[in-house]
C-alpha cells in the first residue's frame, strides 16, 4: 500500500494489518521467505562454486592421468623395442664369440701340431748335428792317423 492509504487507518488498524501480513508471511513455506533466501542463495552459490572447482579439478586430474597413461604406454613400447634390440645384439655377440672360440681352438690345434713338428725337426737337427760333428771329428782323426802313417810317425798337432 501507499503512504496516503496508510494514513487513513488508525494505529490499531495498522497493527492489525501488520499482524495479518506477518501471519501471512509465517504461513509461507520457508524457501519463499526473504530471510531464508538471503542466507540460502549465497550458500547455494558457494556450494555450486565448490562443486565446479571439484569437477574441474577432477577433469584436470583425469586429463593428467590420461597423459601419464600415454607416457607409460610410450615408455613401455620403447622398453620392449630396446630390450629386443639388446637381445639381438647379445645373440650376435654370442654367435661371434662362439666363432672366435672355435677359431682359437683350431689355431691351438694347429700351433700344437706345428710345435710338435718343430720339436721333432729340432730333435732331428740336433741328432744330425751330433752325427755330423762326430763325422767331422772322425775325419779329423783319420786325417791325423793318415798323416801319422804317411809322415813316418810324426803326429800333427791336434
Amino acid at each position: 500500500m501507499k503512504d496516503e492509504e496508510l494514513n487513513q487507518f488508525s494505529k490499531e488498524e495498522l497493527e492489525k494489518l501488520k499482524l495479518r501480513e506477518e501471519i501471512k508471511t509465517l504461513g509461507q513455506p520457508w524457501w519463499k521467505k526473504a530471510s531464508y533466501l538471503g542466507i540460502m542463495i549465497p550458500a547455494i552459490l558457494t556450494l555450486l562454486t565448490i562443486l565446479t572447482g571439484i569437477i574441474t579439478g577432477f577433469i584436470d586430474l583425469k586429463k593428467q592421468e590420461i597423459g601419464y597413461e600415454s607416457q607409460i604406454e610410450e615408455l613401455s613400447k620403447n622398453y620392449k623395442k630396446y630390450k629386443d634390440s639388446i637381445r639381438k645384439r647379445m645373440e650376435g655377440i654370442d654367435y661371434e664369440l662362439q666363432g672366435k672360440i672355435e677359431e682359437n681352438k683350431r689355431l691351438i690345434v694347429s700351433i700344437d701340431s706345428l710345435n710338435s713338428s718343430y720339436t721333432q725337426q729340432l730333435d732331428d737337427y740336433k741328432k744330425k748335428t751330433e752325427s755330423l760333428s762326430r763325422e767331422a771329428r772322425n775325419k779329423e782323426y783319420l786325417t791325423h792317423i793318415n798323416a801319422f802313417i804317411n809322415g813316418n810317425g810324426v803326429i800333427w798337432p791336434l
